[in-house]
């Protein structure tokens, strides 16, 4: 049975063979790719507040898990392009989030709380 740190590696290394973009403009197009990524999570969204006639709900959340899982492509590339892993912009983002936490500022404004 592999651990989720394994699936997570896994997918790292598929993502290296699926990209497909100009290398010199990769970050260019890495960030303009997750906006519009994020954009459409958005809009999955806005029809949910919209209630589409028709819409079903396990049928809305599959639209959102796919949208996701195209974020979770452009923020995995991301990682890679500045020579990173989805391991340590969790363990990154874990540290500053329980620091906020204990500091009692996790429902603060701004980056350097």
């Amino acid at each position: 049975m592999s651990s989720n740190n394994d699936k997570i590696h896994d997918y790292q290394e598929f993502v290296k063979y699926t990209q497909k973009f100009p290398q010199n403009v990769a970050q260019e197009y890495l960030i303009a790719g997750l906006m519009s990524e994020a954009g459409e999570v958005a809009g999955v969204y806005k029809r949910m507040l919209r209630q589409d006639a028709g819409a079903d709900e396990a049928n809305t959340r599959a639209k959102m898990l796919d949208e996701l899982g195209d974020v979770l492509w452009y923020i995995t590339s991301l990682c890679m392009y500045h020579n990173s892993s989805l391991d340590e912009l969790v363990a990154r983002n874990t540290a500053k989030l329980a620091k906020r936490l204990a500091d009692n500022t996790i429902k603060g404004q701004g980056d350097e709380r």
